[in-house]
């Protein structure tokens, strides 16, 4: 049980670095410049994400 929730929880922080790397090219494509979002705010918004998808 241990490794799982090691495993889905690295998964999830690859995955909010891809969302971030995603934005920032964005940002600099469009010229908005320097995006106000973070790979630990983006861990944070999934994770509050799957604690309601568990509570539902």
């Amino acid at each position: 049980m241990c490794f799982l929730v090691w495993y889905v929880r690295y998964r999830l922080w690859q995955d909010s670095q891809n969302w971030v790397y995603l934005i920032k090219e964005l940002d600099r494509i469009t010229g908005q410049g320097q995006s106000a979002i973070s790979v630990d705010d983006t861990l944070a918004l999934v994770e509050i994400f799957l604690v309601e998808a568990y509570r539902s």
